[in-house]
């Protein structure tokens, strides 16, 4: 059987769905490697199937910085493909492709496997992403939003970042004389979620909860105190097995998003959280996740036009939980599910039909 290598562009605890690909080539006895750029000093150990690198520079603040770590990256990734002799590649992060696509070309030409998480400004050069999918054996993609900024004429195979472990979904039962909206994982969306505090500030059988760190929280968090309002608290850092246990005593999951180019086409893991936990999302329009909420009927959908508006929020949002019906909101949930599910297990089977020959 034909061995298999993962270039990841990043540490691979960061990369989860990295275990997408490991899962079907341990479930079939598929041989493989993952080549893992870490951050740090430059050495690299083999531990478990994975080959670390490890850069110098400590500052990734600047972009020249950025680059020449990867270009670093790439040259560690050429010794060791001479080494390792991979068949197939499967190749994630932009950046890496950069400064591989002619060797991607010369070596592996439809043998490499493009996979494609997230937006990057180096689609932006002319004729770089269509050479890389002509190139590759197949290009994978993390969210069918992407197909609306990605080349029209290829088609590409969705793997979802998640691993499905369990055949149903969790029955929610909504409080509905006491609404409890929660932000779980790293806070972003600084105006979105600016409106949402605003127009729900001290409203009466209303919370709000922030659970997860960044910049944007903080400054949410200074104008919380600042503004007085008692119903919107900041948690701070909580361990990943906690979770769903948040999650499940909430009423609604917070995926509003800004509307920039990556967030606008990309499905969050909290997405996913609450379609497996049947939880009612309030999301943003004109993005993927706003456009599935309201094909699915799964919530509330905030206008963007009317962020800066006074539009009563809080008759919005009591409106849907006075009109929740359980049995319709479970069945949209699950026609979702079933769809996502499907994908996946065409994603495990195209990937192991053509890398497990």
């Amino acid at each position: 059987m034909k061995r298999v290598g993962l270039i990841v562009g990043a540490n691979i605890e960061y990369a989860p769905y990295v275990k997408n690909y490991v899962k079907i080539f341990k479930d079939n006895q598929i041989e493989y490697k993952i080549i893992e750029y870490k951050k740090a000093n430059l050495e690299y150990s083999e531990k478990e199937n994975i080959i670390s690198f490890q850069n110098k520079s400590k500052d990734f603040e600047n972009i020249l910085d950025k680059l020449i770590g990867y270009y670093r990256f790439v040259k560690f990734v050429k010794n060791i493909l001479k080494e390792e002799k991979f068949f197939y590649l499967v190749v994630f992060t932009p950046q890496i492709c950069l400064f591989m696509k002619s060797f991607l070309k010369k070596k592996y030409r439809k043998r490499y496997v493009l996979d494609i998480r997230d937006y990057s400004k180096v689609f932006k050069i002319p004729f770089f992403l269509k050479n890389l999918i002509n190139n590759s054996l197949l290009t994978v993609i993390s969210s069918g939003g992407f197909k609306k900024w990605l080349p029209k004429e290829y088609n590409y195979l969705i793997d979802h970042n998640i691993i499905i472990t369990k055949e149903n979904l969790e029955i929610n039962n909504l409080e509905k004389n006491k609404i409890k909206i929660i932000n779980c994982g790293i806070i972003r969306s600084f105006n979105e979620n600016l409106y949402l505090i605003k127009k729900l500030k001290n409203k009466k059988n209303i919370e709000l909860e922030y659970r997860g760190t960044s910049l944007i929280s903080d400054r949410l968090e200074e104008y919380v105190k600042i503004n007085k309002i008692r119903n919107c608290k900041f948690y701070g850092y909580y361990k990943k097995e906690d979770e769903n246990i948040f999650l499940k005593n909430s009423t609604f999951i917070n995926i509003m998003q800004t509307n920039d180019f990556l967030s606008k086409y990309a499905l969050p893991n909290r997405f996913y959280k609450a379609i497996l936990l049947k939880k009612p999302i309030i999301a943003t329009s004109d993005n993927y996740v706003g456009d599935l909420v309201k094909k699915y009927n799964l919530g509330v959908i905030i206008n963007k036009e009317l962020l800066k508006e006074d539009k009563n929020l809080e008759k919005q949002i009591k409106s849907f939980i006075f009109e929740f019906n359980l049995d319709n909101f479970s069945k949209n949930c699950e026609s979702l599910y079933k769809k996502i599910k499907k994908e996946k297990e065409n994603f495990e089977q195209v990937i192991l039909k053509l890398l497990g020959e």
